[in-house]
């Protein structure tokens, strides 16, 4: 059964950099970069909480996560995941683009694309359109679709929408790994090993959160769209999507 179900999860276009894209200046060691302050204030750590106490994180934690609902859940997210590729399309062709954006959006979208291909051939589907998509999930993409339509002459807030979910991924896979690693002994015994390997890159998050620092001046500026805030809810969805697994089935 782990094989199986590490083997119906396809490479998380999360975990990974765009393959082609240039790779953000890193900041010298010590430096807080504006994405990784909202990450760390109260009322994100407080949304991390909830995380792990959500259906989805709990379920593999305690090890009583059904394995049809981990199968109807990773089919939510490749719904999902084929939305947000149709987004990152979307924005590639912004006006407001600079070249290292443009650049990464339309890799961005390829990757996505390739995910979307992999899950429907793992799952043996013709199309991920028609996967009834749950509330949770129909809530995140159409926020996510309004970054790219309301803040359309703005592309760097739909940059900042995704670095809590390429976040909290690798943080719930860490959490995972400490967890089953103390009550199973090594959480390579765990029937979700797969999902938990396929997330546990921090990489992307960390080159997201450089690319989007240049942006730091304009999204703190307090008579702009509220980036906090827009990054909290982007939060809130992630966790929502999480907790929504307990009643997909």
């Amino acid at each position: 059964m782990a094989l199986l179900l590490g083997s119906l999860a396809a490479a998380s276009p999360r975990a990974h950099w765009p393959d082609g894209a240039a790779e953000p200046v890193q900041p010298k060691a010590g430096t807080k970069l504006f994405a990784e302050e909202l990450w760390d204030s109260a009322e994100a750590q407080e949304q991390l909480k909830l995380a792990k106490e959500s259906a989805f994180i709990k379920g593999i934690a305690e090890n009583t996560l059904d394995p049809r609902l981990y199968g109807v859940y990773q089919l939510q997210d490749a719904a999902y995941l084929s939305s947000a590729q149709e987004c990152f399309q979307a924005i590639t062709t912004n006006p407001g683009n600079s070249k290292d954006l443009q650049d990464y959006y339309a890799l961005k979208a390829i990757s996505y694309q390739g995910y979307s291909r992999d899950m429907k051939h793992l799952w043996h589907i013709n199309s991920l359109e028609t996967v009834r998509l749950s509330p949770a999930a129909y809530d995140y993409i159409r926020f996510e679709g309004s970054m790219v339509t309301s803040l359309k002459d703005k592309p760097w807030y739909f940059l900042l929408a995704n670095y809590p979910c390429y976040r909290l991924w690798p943080e719930m896979s860490a959490y995972l790994k400490t967890t089953l690693n103390a009550t199973l002994g090594d959480y390579q015994k765990s029937i979700y090993k797969g999902w938990i390997d396929d997330n546990s890159s921090f990489k992307s998050a960390a080159s997201l959160a450089a690319m989007i620092e240049p942006y730091r001046g304009y999204l703190a500026e307090p008579n702009k769209p509220d980036a906090k805030q827009l990054f909290l809810k982007a939060l809130e969805y992630e966790v929502a999507f999480f907790d929504s697994v307990g009643a997909l089935y």
